[in-house]
């Protein structure tokens, strides 16, 4: 979770009454700017280090809003997402929930439901070799030649590939003063 927070007190104490009521607002609309242009980078760094990122896992990118009372936007992972993403982002090893994970030996897009969809292939079938690879085969073309659509693993090592917070961070600080002066002209050009 990147979390971007301001303290506004040094600021407000020299400025007139109605330009102090407009500090807090003007932070909170630069605040939820700022998260919402992390966010556009996080998906847009997803897409650059993942191989084919589908947009569910993209829209797990969440933005969590400032208010005037509290002046903290967040960006998150969704819990849903969570699990897998993480481990993209911190590396590490990744066990299966049940008998074994399912590593495909191309790159699918989808692996929801991927073992079925993989059997109802025409010639396909799951085995396991005499040296002890398990996995999912396919009989192809006329002189029956085994190709490997799957394999059986028990667990998966990661390393980290996703680079979320420190493409959270940066864009933070090249976005909020950006967004912060704008807000700022905005807030002061309604001010009642």
């Amino acid at each position: 979770m990147i979390t971007v927070t301001v303290d506004s007190s040094a600021l407000t104490k020299k400025l007139n009454n109605v330009k102090k009521r407009q500090i807090p607002y003007a932070m909170m609309l630069a605040l939820n700017n700022t998260a919402f242009d992390v966010r556009a980078a996080e998906q847009a760094q997803m897409g650059r280090d993942f191989d084919q990122v589908s947009r569910f896992t993209k829209a797990g990118v969440q933005v969590r809003k400032a208010t005037r009372s509290s002046l903290k936007s967040e960006v998150f992972i969704e819990q849903k997402r969570q699990r897998y993403i993480d481990i993209q982002v911190r590396g590490g090893t990744r066990t299966p929930a049940r008998k074994a994970l399912i590593i495909p030996s191309t790159v699918m897009r989808n692996q929801k439901d991927l073992r079925p969809r993989l059997l109802a292939r025409k010639g396909a079938f799951e085995a396991t070799t005499r040296k002890g690879l398990s996995g999912i085969w396919q009989v192809r073309g006329k002189k029956q030649a085994l190709k490997l659509l799957a394999v059986y693993k028990g667990k998966a090592v990661y390393q980290p590939r996703l680079r979320f917070y420190e493409t959270g961070e940066a864009e933070a600080r090249r976005a909020f003063p950006i967004r912060f002066a704008a807000s700022l002209a905005r807030a002061l050009a309604t001010a009642r």
